[in-house]
């Protein structure tokens, strides 16, 4: 069970697996040790028919299957060498044969044929090593990391579970997140901070998209432009004119509108709160109105989660770090990928 084996049609041939094998009703009943040697049996088997190749040019594989065997067709018993060419070939383009391989395994139905396939065929697109509970996934996954080691390659691999925290030498740099370093937060994006703070839309979300615009204006404001706008690095608007803000947001704006959170985020919560105020004043149109108290309220809880988002994640986003330090995660990733230590 479990063999290879190769099928003769009349362009094409064929490569399948053994499923089932069996024996009609009568004979197996009437098997014995006796009849096993003189009697004639018609074992018929069920097989899964892999893929079809040409006979002028057999390591050519047809993706899907355009025919099929005749009936009556001819089967062989496929060799180890067969099988380990199609391996190795597999997921290959024609000018890919110098790529680096990686052994993976050992066939149990042909003893003695490993498995080997190319490093590029399996990392050169989305992989997913997939199975049930104790089917081997971390056995394979450390069998691929093993691979690209002895191929003087390099991999990035994110270990929630500490698993394979054992896999240490020199070749190995081993950091854990939230202890040695850090993912500073102004590599993150406004939809990771709309993903911590979960904003309602209707009055939450507006007062926190303005309140990190009016916090980035504070860190682009090199020449004083917004000087009588700004107080203890808060961007103030109560009672303040209108025109002078948005001049600079559009003077400023695609450093503005980058979408990443490069601005000081402590000060996030209360900037929320100086955003909670009347759109125009009712005596003058070319001013912000007074605080708007039924905002304020509505941000309370927005409020809440920031303090608590900056209090709890602090030793994983950095928030009172600097960006590109050495415990910075993303530096830690550059030092590696660019150490020639490493390199291939």
């Amino acid at each position: 069970m479990g063999n290879f084996i190769v099928i003769e049609g009349d362009n094409f041939g064929f490569i399948g697996k053994l499923l089932e094998l069996s024996l009609p009703e009568k004979e197996r009943l009437d098997l014995n040790e006796k009849a096993f040697q003189l009697a004639d049996f018609h074992p018929t088997a069920k097989a899964e028919v892999l893929l079809s190749f040409n006979y002028f040019d057999p390591l050519s594989v047809s993706k899907g299957l355009d025919c099929y065997p005749n009936i009556g067709a001819k089967v062989f018993v496929c060799s180890s060498s067969f099988i380990q060419d199609y391996f190795k070939r597999f997921g290959l383009k024609e000018d890919e044969d110098s790529t680096p391989y990686i052994k993976l395994a050992t066939l149990t139905s042909n003893i003695g044929t490993e498995v080997t396939v190319s490093q590029q065929a399996i990392f050169g697109r989305h992989c997913a090593v997939v199975g049930t509970t104790g089917g081997g996934k971390s056995w394979t996954v450390a069998k691929l990391i093993e691979g690209i080691k002895n191929n003087n390659n390099k991999a990035i691999l994110i270990d929630p579970t500490g698993e394979y925290e054992n896999i240490v030498d020199s070749s190995v740099v081993s950091v854990a997140l939230a202890q040695d370093v850090y993912f500073h937060y102004s590599k993150l994006k406004n939809e990771d901070l709309f993903f911590l703070l979960q904003p309602a839309g209707r009055v939450q979300l507006p007062k926190l998209m303005e309140a990190v615009r009016s916090l980035k204006m504070v860190s682009l404001d090199q020449n004083g432009e917004l000087l009588d706008y700004i107080d203890n690095g808060y961007l103030v608007k109560q009672g303040r004119l209108k025109r002078p803000i948005e001049k600079f947001y559009y003077n400023n704006f695609k450093k503005i509108e980058t979408g990443f959170l490069d601005f000081d985020i402590k000060k996030l919560p209360q900037q929320i709160t100086y955003e909670c105020v009347f759109d125009t004043d009712r005596v003058d149109t070319g001013r912000f109105g007074p605080r708007n108290e039924a905002d304020v309220s509505n941000c309370v809880s927005l409020i809440s989660r920031a303090n608590n988002l900056l209090n709890t994640f602090n030793s994983i986003f950095g928030f009172d770090e600097k960006a590109d330090q050495d415990n910075d995660l993303t530096k830690v990733i550059d030092t590696f990928i660019n150490n020639s230590t490493f390199a291939p």
